[in-house]
């Protein structure tokens, strides 16, 4: 196993990940106030998405074991989002 090329997928994957939850986060707060709700959460989806699949794209080309830390981030920043974003977004509800 390549462990540079593991750090530097892993690295890579939570940089992209964190920017892909925060900009779900920030989609979700905005949603509410926004005209047409049903065309901001598709051009953020549509963004974030591809974002996250090209960069992931370019990591997996360097390697298998970049590819597996770059899948290992994004499941680790997906458990942290959901952990600490879903009880904030909890209270939005409320508001």
């Amino acid at each position: 196993m390549d462990v540079t090329g593991f750090l530097l997928g892993f690295a890579l994957g939570v940089i992209s990940s964190g920017a892909f939850f925060a900009g779900l986060y920030m989609t979700i707060r905005v949603v509410g106030r926004a005209k047409s709700s049903a065309a901001l959460l598709a051009a953020s989806a549509f963004l974030r998405i591809g974002l996250f699949l090209t960069v992931g794209y370019f990591v997996s080309r360097t390697g298998f074991d970049s590819g597996l830390g770059y899948f290992a981030a994004f499941l680790l920043v997906r458990y942290a989002a959901i952990s600490w974003g879903g009880s904030r977004l909890a209270g939005l509800r409320n508001a």
